[in-house]
């Protein structure tokens, strides 16, 4: 503003000449964008320093063999799952002192289907976390067949026991056998495929495609269809 005052004033006093004007406003219009675009770039380097340290802690994260084969203590044959029992189960996150969980106790059998409710940040999927063995428990111990730690077990073994489908889920630009078989390539056969799709009522969704459970799922192939 000030720029423009000092044009305005000095060409009504016949101090600058039209072409003159010009120059001056549009060298002053061309100052306002780099100034902007230099603000904006020093905002966003302070942006990115937020997020950037949390980056460096992932890269400095050790690599964890989760195959413990030949460790003194380690089960790794795959257990034929009975139950699964929460003994007085708490957790809390690295960095903090809060308690997410405290006191869980609970037993789950073979063949129910159970259902976790609570109000959103009471924990739900931290518990299915701690099952999946992405944190161990902080207090307490989760049994299987009342009588095996779950920390026994080798995480490569007990992995391929369960399926975890969280909130931020994917569904990758494949055919359907490759998204069903993706956790467990050695069962990428036909059958196998196919079975899978028979236990969890979805079979006939691959049925109704001309491709079956060679389909591919995604917008990127030209025949792909979206599913929901």
């Amino acid at each position: 503003m000030g720029i423009l005052i000092y044009i305005i004033y000095q060409s009504s006093n016949g101090l600058l000449s039209i072409g003159a004007v010009v120059m001056y406003l549009t060298a002053a219009q061309k100052s306002q964008s780099t100034m902007k675009g230099l603000i904006q770039s020093l905002i966003s380097i302070f942006n990115h320093r937020l997020f950037i340290s949390h980056l460096f802690e992932f890269l400095d994260l050790e690599e964890e063999d989760i195959r413990s084969e030949g460790i003194t203590g380690q089960i790794t044959t795959s257990p034929i799952i009975e139950s699964i029992t929460f003994q007085q189960v708490g957790f809390v996150y690295p960095d903090s002192r809060k308690y997410v969980l405290k006191g869980i106790q609970t037993t789950w059998k073979k063949g129910q289907v159970i259902a976790i409710v609570g109000e959103n940040g009471s924990g739900k999927t931290t518990l299915i976390k701690i099952l999946s063995r992405l944190f161990d428990p902080t207090d307490g111990q989760i049994l299987i067949n009342e009588h095996t730690d779950l920390t026994h077990i080798d995480k490569a073994t007990w992995r391929k026991k369960i399926t975890v489908i969280f909130q931020d889920y994917v569904k990758y630009h494949l055919s359907i056998a490759e998204n069903v078989s993706v956790s467990d390539i050695n069962k990428s056969n036909k059958e196998d495929v196919n079975d899978a799709l028979l236990l969890a009522d979805a079979k006939e969704i691959a049925e109704s495609y001309e491709q079956g459970i060679n389909q591919n799922l995604g917008k990127n192939f030209r025949s792909g269809t979206q599913l929901s």
